[in-house]
């Protein structure tokens, strides 16, 4: 019988067990849904971010930088041959 009884302690013991770690769960879904929302504001900045710079204004400016520091160096080397 010590052993029936044994046996009953430990299933006791392993239902206390999951029954602390299933009332801790809350808890770390709240620390999850937090971190999932984070992500996504992240997410949704480097979407707005690279929007940003597929547009034709930035592409303008990267055009007119580039043209003028080929013109400069266009001229370095007619200059030099």
């Amino acid at each position: 019988m010590s052993m029936t009884k044994r046996y009953m302690e430990k299933l006791e013991a392993e239902r206390r067990a999951k029954e602390e770690r299933l009332l801790d769960l809350p808890e770390d879904l709240g620390d999850t849904t937090a971190l999932v929302e984070e992500l996504q504001q992240h997410i949704r900045d480097l979407r707005a971010t690279i929007d940003h710079d597929r547009s034709w204004q930035s592409k303008l400016q990267d055009y007119l930088i580039g043209g003028f520091i080929g013109a400069v160096i266009g001229f370095c080397l007619s200059l030099m041959f």
